[in-house]
């Protein structure tokens, strides 16, 4: 399950990806290195297909999944995962794509609600990957989500290997046609076998993820090395129109509105959020019909909001539910 990883100082490496347990709040960020070799050396450098062809990253667009894990957190939730408008990033930041993973409902269990990013092309030097490379926050099944990365250009059959540190990843990547999930039936499908070997037995184990053109991952099953599976399974796809705006007031606890506030999607600034005003006011636009705010402060400007501070309540979440059309007058309250 999540462990509490504040690496804050080390949040604007330029390679980071895969997979590490998080904290409750914690961002999320781990240096790539892939595994020196020939064979990877021009790993998603050229080849037949091309790995966006494959995902559906327009803002907007979302995946319902029904979440199940028979291990410790015990899940059965169902979870949208919605990518979110990318053209309001600060200008540090350059993501192509940032996608929110709230849940929607829940059966039994915990999922831990994460926001993550990243890029078409991430070149490390040794391989050209198509992947989510910051989660913040992320964690607990996310983890898996994680991992799914494809090669930006390849060939069929094809695999490659990624590192770091004591993690371990190997990809086998395969084409199998049609392939039927949660009462939907897919074409031109391929899978993705891959095993992994870290330092924490939530995280090692083995499994697979299956694409479809033009959906995304349609299936994901990660089976942990004590024997317990999570997975990603596909219940339906949505093209979200239009962006929702959310307004309204971070108060103290004597009802007043508390000036310098962030409000953002994330721990990280995706540029997704607003800082409060003189009144306490904010006002910010995501897709979904769902979206968990995350509430605290950046006192040190450096676009990740503070942990622990004021006090260890901070940053906290804040969940709004059942969007339907844009949401004004929320209170949020201060602990």
């Amino acid at each position: 399950m999540e462990k509490r990883l504040n690496v804050k100082k080390f949040i604007k490496l330029m390679f980071v990806t895969l997979i590490m347990p998080l904290s409750f709040s914690a961002c999320m960020m781990s240096a790539v290195s892939l595994l020196s070799s020939a064979e990877n050396s021009n790993v998603g450098s050229s080849g037949e297909y091309n790995a966006a062809d494959f995902f559906n990253k327009t803002p907007g667009y979302g995946i319902h999944y029904n979440v199940t894990d028979n291990g410790s957190t015990d899940v059965d939730s169902t979870v949208w995962v919605i990518h979110q408008d990318t053209s309001t990033q600060p200008p540090n930041e350059n993501y192509d794509f940032i996608t929110t993973l709230v849940e929607h409902t829940n059966t039994s269990g915990y999922f831990r609600n994460s926001t993550l990013a990243g890029y078409y092309e991430q070149d490390s030097g040794e391989g050209v990957f198509y992947r989510y490379n910051t989660g913040a926050p992320s964690g607990n099944q996310v983890n898996y989500y994680f991992d799914a990365s494809l090669p930006t250009h390849f060939n069929i059959p094809t695999s490659w290997t990624a590192g770091y540190g004591n993690e371990q990843h190997s990809y086998e990547l395969t084409r199998i046609g049609d392939y039927s999930v949660g009462g939907s039936n897919f074409s031109n499908c391929i899978q993705v076998d891959y095993i992994t070997t870290t330092d924490n037995a939530y995280t090692t184990g083995g499994g697979y993820y299956v694409l479809s053109p033009g959906f995304g991952i349609v299936d994901l099953v990660f089976n942990r090395s004590d024997g317990s599976t999570a997975q990603f399974e596909y219940i339906e796809s949505q093209q979200f129109s239009t962006k929702y705006t959310l307004s309204g007031t971070v108060e103290d606890s004597g009802g007043t509105g508390v000036e310098n506030v962030e409000v953002q999607i994330g721990n990280l600034d995706f540029g997704i959020g607003d800082t409060t005003d003189a009144s306490g006011t904010f006002s910010l636009q995501t897709y979904g019909p769902d979206i968990i705010l995350y509430v605290g402060y950046d006192n040190d400007g450096d676009g990740v909001l503070d942990f622990d501070q004021p006090t260890n309540d901070y940053p906290f979440d804040y969940k709004v539910s059942g969007l339907t059309g844009d949401r004004s007058g929320i209170t949020i309250s201060l602990p």
